[in-house]
């Protein structure tokens, strides 16, 4: 705050006072300061991944999936961007699309030697497809419904 009665376009201040209203829980409030340091600073990309966080927890899907998209356009060889938008399109109900960002993080964390994480993702989309397959077989049983049917 302190920062900011200094230099109230500081965009460093902006993205750090949202991020500590994120990370306490205040989405509200951080998402608005995260606003404006993307408009003081729209290539930071640590800025757009902490608001793509933000609206994940919000439940805003769709606007958490741009987000991730811009970290990408600044910084496409970011693995944490492609897993974070992976996680995000699956919540959004599209996991073929999330299925490609996911494997995009993996074939980029390996690249950069982070194995664990690459590991980590794995084990995403092996949950992802055992709960495509169990949607799958339960709808040949007459068990569940497709949406709007």
């Amino acid at each position: 705050m302190k920062a900011l009665e200094l230099d109230p376009k500081y965009a460093k201040a902006w993205k750090n006072l949202g991020s500590a209203f994120m990370i306490k829980g205040d989405l509200k409030k951080g998402l608005k300061a995260l606003t404006i340091a993307a408009k003081l600073d729209p290539n930071d990309f640590d800025t757009w991944m902490d608001m793509g966080r933000t609206k994940y927890n919000a439940k805003d899907f769709r606007g958490a999936v741009e987000s991730f998209k811009k970290v990408i356009e600044i910084r496409p060889g970011l693995g944490k961007a492609w897993h974070w938008l992976g996680l995000t399109l699956q919540e959004t109900g599209n996991r073929t699309e999330a299925s490609k960002a996911l494997n995009e993080a993996i074939k980029i964390y390996k690249q950069s030697g982070d194995y664990e994480s690459a590991a980590e993702v794995e084990s995403k989309i092996a949950t992802i497809g055992a709960e495509s397959a169990v949607g799958v077989n339960l709808r040949s049983q007459g068990k569940l419904r497709r949406s709007g049917s």
